[in-house]
């Protein structure tokens, strides 16, 4: 893990404000997985979000183990892809849009901006 990427929520949530951003590194390969994780997360939010019944709840929270589960799977391995993950989800709200950019030898930048 690099030493410049915030450690706690308040400095996640300094680092995105005024359309601040952060980097990170993965590998090109996980690519896909990560923009497929992105959209469980954010799926997950919103089925939570709007899930008021009894059922429903229950049928968010199960999803919210899967979206979980899977992004353990994915990022197993590479410490950047999870910390990126964990950013996400603490954040989500600053962040306003998701950037990323290919970097030679097989590795993708992704990058979090936040709102103004």
């Amino acid at each position: 893990m690099r030493d410049d990427i915030p450690k706690t929520h308040t400095e996640v949530l300094a680092a995105l404000s005024g359309r601040g951003s952060l980097s990170f590194d993965m590998p090109a390969a996980r690519k896909k997985q990560f923009a497929l994780n992105i959209q469980r997360q954010k799926r997950s939010l919103i089925m939570l979000r709007q899930n008021t019944g009894w059922l429903g709840k229950k049928w968010a929270l199960i999803y919210s183990l899967y979206a979980e589960v899977s992004l353990m799977w994915v990022s197993r391995g590479v410490p950047s892809m999870g910390h990126a993950f964990l950013v996400y989800q603490t954040a989500h709200r600053a962040i306003e849009t998701i950037e990323g950019e290919d970097i030679d030898g097989g590795i993708i930048r992704v990058t979090f901006v936040g709102r103004p």
